[in-house]
């Protein structure tokens, strides 16, 4: 049941467009189990529907779901929102254009903390 992870996609868009923000990180490291390709196929969709067009998506996965989650990657530029997937935060906020000084936005608050 992926309803948590739905919502906290459904509150960053809402942010997203709110702000408007273009870079989200979310950190997933310990709160995605294995993830199937047809549902990975429906969250990179909706990440795409949620976010505005042009967003930039960093999110940092423990290294054992690094290869599998590829498909999400490639779901979501497909459909207009860079998506890049990490195993490390440091290299994610680079990617994402901040140093490590970098201060993050107030974070949505949900029970699925990873987005």
């Amino acid at each position: 049941d992926f309803s948590k992870l739905h919502l906290a996609i459904k509150e960053v868009g809402k942010r997203c467009r709110q702000k408007p923000y273009r870079r989200v990180l979310a950190d997933a490291r310990g709160h995605i189990g294995a993830i199937g390709v047809l549902d990975l196929h429906r969250i990179g969709e909706q990440i795409s529907r949620e976010l505005p067009r042009g967003s930039v998506v960093a999110v940092v996965v423990s290294e054992s779901r690094l290869t599998m989650n590829r498909h999400l990657e490639t779901v979501a530029v497909n459909r207009g929102v860079a998506l890049r997937l990490f195993t490390n935060l440091h290299e994610a906020r680079i990617w994402l254009g901040h140093t490590t000084a970098w201060r993050a936005a107030e974070p949505v608050k949900s029970e699925f903390s990873a987005l």
